[in-house]
């Protein structure tokens, strides 16, 4: 939430996962929000944190699952744009235009340290507070394994430029798991905040969480329709594998007999997942929302996060 365009009320910006394009929701006060409309470059494309594509089905990394942050980054009064992606990557995308009619450039990944800002297991959030207490704006950014980084900026309001990153949350790491979660699983998306209005920055760091339900009690006969359900998934992957080699991954331009096989297997892909959902365990997705409170720190350049 921050005031885009000037007119005394906080906006919401939302990203998206593909194209990544970045819509704004005017804030009209009283808890109103505007329809939604995609942030401009200044030539009228809408603003993204990858460079062109090179057709519909062939996008830019740096493009997908954008999760975008408002921050005056150079200092001169205006808002620009941080913009996380699946690549694990955090994108400036400056300000061209003004405080009322902002104009947004791609200027690239940032860096951290000596290298380009990388978090672990992609789909970097991004967001930013002064964390450290030195009076300038650093960047928190989450990660596809549910690691949050604290990346010290060690720049000027004109110039911000950022450290190697510490660790401040440690994920369960990506993927599945069974139970209920410990801790943020991935694609975490986090947020500064005096939690409980010590003084302290605190971490609240939102997730995705997908987990494995109980095996199935199956019968003999069905323990064998699984295995053979599950082959023919993987004959049938395999094929469509082929089709979309032989169609550069763009299986819109198939036509005649390729474009018949090609919704045929994946008619057949369907039917067979339909087949074998109830003979495998639930698969059970969703999100938490986890607190951690910092601990003061005698070291102020890396605070502790804990829970």
């Amino acid at each position: 939430m921050a005031d885009l365009n000037g007119d005394g009320h906080d906006d919401m910006i939302s990203g998206s996962y593909w194209p990544g394009d970045v819509s704004v929701f005017c804030g009209q006060g009283g808890g109103r929000f505007a329809a939604g409309e995609f942030l401009k470059d200044p030539e009228g494309n809408n603003a993204n944190a990858g460079p062109p594509w090179a057709s519909p089905r062939k996008p830019e990394m740096d493009s997908l699952a954008a999760a975008p942050w408002l921050v005056d980054w150079d200092g001169d009064g205006d808002l620009d744009l941080l913009v996380g992606n699946i690549a694990g990557r955090v994108v400036l995308l400056a300000n061209e235009g003004d405080a009322k009619t902002p104009k947004f450039v791609r200027k690239g990944p940032i860096s951290a340290g000596p290298t380009v800002l990388d978090v672990d297991h992609n789909d970097a959030g991004p967001t930013t507070a002064d964390w450290d207490g030195d009076g300038r704006w650093d960047l928190i950014v989450g990660g596809g394994a549910g690691t949050v980084m604290f990346f010290r900026n060690t720049g000027t309001a004109q110039a911000p430029q950022f450290a190697a990153g510490v660790e401040l949350v440690k994920g369960r790491g990506h993927g599945s798991a069974t139970g209920e979660p410990t801790g943020p699983s991935s694609r975490v998306k986090p947020h500064v905040c005096d939690w409980n209005g010590d003084g302290a920055l605190d971490l609240l760091v939102g997730d995705f969480c997908s987990r494995t339900g109980p095996e199935p009690m199956l019968t003999d006969k069905q323990r064998a329709q699984k295995d053979r359900l599950q082959g023919e998934m993987q004959k049938v992957s395999q094929e469509l594998g082929k089709l979309y080699e032989k169609c550069d991954n763009e299986p819109d331009q198939l036509t005649g007999d390729d474009k018949k096989q090609y919704e045929a297997v994946r008619a057949r892909l369907t039917a067979i997942s339909n087949d074998l959902r109830p003979l495998e365990p639930e698969r059970i997705s969703g999100g938490n929302v986890w607190v951690y409170l910092q601990k003061r720190a005698v070291d102020a350049a890396a605070p502790k996060g804990g829970k």
